[in-house]
């Protein structure tokens, strides 16, 4: 979960993939939501604009090429004050790589809903479609229980004692450490590269962190008290 104690600006992004468990995606949402700390920018890519309707939230921006979102849903949107859709016909690129361009400069974090839905294919498709990304670090793709990174420098986060936590090197990473978990990276064989796997480490902490002195990873986080 992230929490903002200082004002900063996030956006919050509604891909096209439908969540399992509308309610709870609700509940994490409305966190960020209601902090007024955080500054928010809300953006559809295309289909994406089902869920953030489904949710009852408002967006600023609704971008994509249009050939998956309900006509009448889009031309609802297209007369609500406030709201400005953009059509991008460009097909180089995907609509949830278009929503994130539109997220301002400034964006700390960048929280994508509907990015896999319980759909592995559009799971591992985004991860990779991102792992060269100039914004990867800003990424983070939710569901229902868990948050997915790409980690490419230090990440200090929050949980509950008792979450999983994750680490799977994509490029060799140098001087891995943790704080609050239960496992050090030490305890397990191997060098921290691809095919090393950093599975079910445990929270033994509200406050952890990883720290990575250069590579890249995926950092997974799973609540396990909802």
């Amino acid at each position: 979960m992230t929490h903002c104690t200082t004002a900063k600006q996030i956006a919050l992004i509604f891909g096209g993939a439908d969540p399992v468990k509308h309610t709870v995606i609700k509940q994490k949402i409305d966190v960020l939501m209601e902090n007024d700390a955080c500054e928010k920018t809300i953006i559809c890519a295309d289909h994406g604009l089902a869920l953030a309707d489904k949710l009852d939230i408002k967006p600023h921006i609704v971008t994509g090429d249009f050939d998956s979102v309900c006509p009448d849903l889009l031309a609802r949107y297209k007369q609500i004050d406030g709201v400005n859709v953009r059509h991008d016909e460009d097909q180089n690129s995907t609509d949830l790589s278009k929503a994130i361009a539109l997220a301002p400069d400034t964006a700390e974090e960048i929280h994508i809903y509907g990015a896999w839905g319980g759909r592995p294919d559009h799971l591992i498709g985004n991860l990779l479609g991102f792992l060269s990304h100039p914004r990867r670090h800003q990424l983070v793709f939710h569901d229902e229980n868990s948050i997915i990174r790409l980690l490419d420098r230090d990440h200090h986060f929050h949980g509950t004692q008792g979450d999983y936590v994750g680490i799977f090197p994509i490029q060799h990473i140098r001087n891995l450490r943790y704080d609050g978990l239960k496992y050090t990276p030490d305890m397990l064989d191997g060098v921290h590269e691809l095919g090393w796997i950093g599975a079910c480490n445990v929270l033994v902490a509200e406050k952890a962190a990883i720290y990575i002195d250069s590579g890249l990873a995926i950092f997974t986080h799973t609540t396990v008290s909802e």
